[in-house]
């Protein structure tokens, strides 16, 4: 029985969205994504790029590659974000928003289709990334969301 059972879940799919980032991508739950968005943005220096209005709320918005000491250049203007809902502590942080480097793509997956890798690249990533796996040979990160929440409550100012 645990054998079956195993194996439904494997197969059981899930809608999952590749967010680009520089020169990565995180794979999230699509559940986890509010809106994907170009609002203007003058970034201030470091992985907490500032502040941006959204549906008539302000939200703060993160660099992950900045965080992790890449650089990354991100002009003053309209910025292309992913607006996540917020899950450790969502009546402090409802949403929050991460800078991208192109369009995001949606697509059902399966837990099959993940692979645990040990790719050079992979193993030298930052913690915040996440987990390295392989999806359709190409690497993705899955974030810790709440260690990821926890780094930006340490690096977020008003």
């Amino acid at each position: 029985m645990t054998q079956s059972m195993s194996d439904a879940t494997s197969h059981a799919k899930v809608l999952a969205i590749r967010l680009p980032l520089q020169d990565k991508a995180l794979l999230l739950p699509y559940s986890m994504v509010a809106e994907v968005a170009s609002l203007s943005l003058r970034p201030q220096e470091g992985g907490f790029l500032g502040g941006v209005e959204w549906r008539g709320v302000r939200i703060p918005v993160f660099s992950l590659e900045r965080a992790c000491g890449q650089s990354m250049e991100i002009l003053a203007g309209r910025v292309r974000l992913a607006v996540l809902y917020g899950v450790s502590n969502p009546a402090k942080r409802p949403y929050y928003a991460l800078a991208l480097s192109g369009m995001p793509r949606t697509e059902s997956i399966t837990a099959a289709q993940l692979t645990q890798t040990d790719d050079a690249e992979a193993q030298g990533a930052c913690a915040l990334f996440g987990m390295p796996a392989t999806l359709g040979g190409e690497l993705v990160f899955m974030p810790n969301i709440q260690e990821l929440e926890a780094w930006m409550d340490g690096v977020e100012t008003h």
